[in-house]
């Protein structure tokens, strides 16, 4: 059983300019040292996922209640996981 990583981007907006950053790299370089990767951000419109599970919540606007609702959903994957890392 693979060991489990999970990386939580709070309403952040991933597209293909973020394909050499720190939080595409970081998941990817744990799916090849054999982890399951879950990427939980607020939107992804990158080409390509590079095998990395992709959970998208929203993007948080200026709207107060939104951005308290929004790691709620977060979270659940998260526990639903139950991530090692």
């Amino acid at each position: 059983m693979a060991k489990k990583f999970v990386m939580y981007l709070p309403g952040s907006r991933l597209t293909d300019f973020h394909k050499r950053s720190p939080w595409i790299m970081l998941p990817t370089s744990f799916l090849e040292l054999g982890y399951s990767s879950v990427l939980i951000c607020g939107e992804y419109t990158l080409s390509d996922n590079f095998g990395l599970d992709v959970y998208k919540t929203f993007v948080i606007n200026k709207k107060i209640l939104r951005s308290l609702v929004e790691p709620i959903f977060a979270f659940h994957k998260i526990f639903k996981t139950n991530p090692d890392i």
